[in-house]
């Protein structure tokens, strides 16, 4: 082989081992595929309090907490109406691609096998899911 071949070659290789490996996708991305990860086994495990805690902006929760018997009506809501939905839709988007806007502080999960698209936002290093 020519050095150029190998370099070549080397080279492919070190490609398709980022691609294999999700490194050259970068940082935002793979906190938000983890996120997906852990939301997903949180609805699953119906642990739906940590699920909320976790990954909705803590200022709509707070919004639902200030008045009493609001928090527990939209903690009910959630599990009879979202939750099995939403852990679907996230379980197809651990599949997908996401569109994430240029300052990595916005994604979108679509597609036909979702219920609709699922944005989620990243604030201060951390994504939330938008419901």
């Amino acid at each position: 082989m020519t050095h150029q071949r190998i370099r070549h070659t080397a080279s492919c290789v070190l490609l398709l081992g980022l691609l294999a490996c999700g490194c050259g996708r970068g940082k935002a991305t793979s906190e938000l595929e983890r996120a997906v990860t852990n939301m997903t086994a949180l609805l699953k495990q119906d642990r739906v309090e940590e699920f909320l805690a976790a990954y909705v902006r803590p200022e709509v929760l707070a919004r639902y907490k200030e008045r009493p018997g609001r928090y527990d009506r939209f903690l009910r809501d959630f599990r009879e109406k979202e939750q099995a939905g939403l852990l679907a839709d996230l379980q197809h988007a651990a599949s997908l691609e996401p569109q994430i806007n240029e300052q990595r502080t916005m994604a979108d999960f679509a597609g036909q096998a979702l219920s609709r698209t699922r944005r989620f936002v990243r604030i201060e290093g951390r994504w939330y899911i938008l419901l």
